[in-house]
C-alpha cells in the first residue's frame, strides 16, 4: 500500500541521494500516487560560498544585499550568535521596516558588536546562478534529465515514482 511505498522511497533515497531533502511529497489521484522528492539546498548562499573559499567552513558568515536591505543568508555558526536573517538593514529600512522599527540591535554595527569574526560577503547572483545550474544538471544526470522541476535557486523537485515503482519488491 501507499505506506510501504513512502518507506521505501525514504530508504531509497537516502541510499542513493547525497542531498539534502526536507520533504517527500505524494500526490494521490483517483488512479495514481506519484513519488516526488523535495530538494532544498539549506543556506544556499553560504553553501556556495564555502564552496568557493572552503576556508569559510566552520566560520561565522553572511551575506548581505547590495542595497542595505540586510543580511540575506546566515550560517549556523553566525546564526548561533545572536545574527538573524535581514539583520543589517539600513537605517531607511530600520524606519519603514515593521519587523525592524525599534529594533537597534539590527543595525550593522551591532551585528559587528554581536559576532565580531563575522564574515560578510556580497551577493554574487551570477556565481549563484551557476552553481544553482551545476546542481540542477546533476540531478539531471542521475534522474536522466526526466521530471525534474526547478522551482527557485535552491529548490528542486524530482518525480521518482519510476525508479521506486521499479525497485519495489512489490513490482517484481
Amino acid at each position: 500500500g501507499g505506506n510501504f511505498v513512502f518507506k521505501h522511497a525514504l530508504l531509497w533515497a537516502q541510499s542513493v541521494l547525497s542531498l539534502v531533502m526536507h520533504s517527500v511529497v505524494f500526490t494521490d489521484t483517483e488512479r495514481d500516487i506519484r513519488v516526488v522528492f523535495h530538494v532544498d539546498v539549506d543556506c544556499f548562499y553560504i553553501q556556495a560560498e564555502i564552496l568557493r573559499n572552503k576556508s569559510l567552513r566552520g566560520k561565522p558568515v553572511a551575506v548581505t544585499q547590495f542595497n542595505k536591505g540586510g543580511l540575506v543568508a546566515i550560517s549556523y555558526e553566525a546564526k548561533s550568535k545572536g545574527i538573524s536573517k535581514g539583520d543589517g538593514v539600513g537605517e531607511h529600512g530600520r524606519a519603514v521596516l515593521s519587523r525592524f522599527q525599534g529594533r537597534p540591535d539590527a543595525a550593522m554595527d551591532r551585528v559587528k558588536q554581536k559576532c565580531p569574526d563575522l564574515i560578510i560577503l556580497p551577493m554574487d547572483m551570477s556565481y549563484y546562478r551557476e552553481v544553482s545550474r551545476n546542481i540542477y544538471d546533476a540531478l539531471c544526470r542521475w534522474h536522466s534529465g526526466e521530471d525534474v522541476c526547478q522551482s527557485s535557486i535552491d529548490d528542486f523537485y524530482l518525480d521518482v515514482t519510476d525508479r521506486v515503482s521499479s525497485s519495489s519488491p512489490s513490482s517484481s
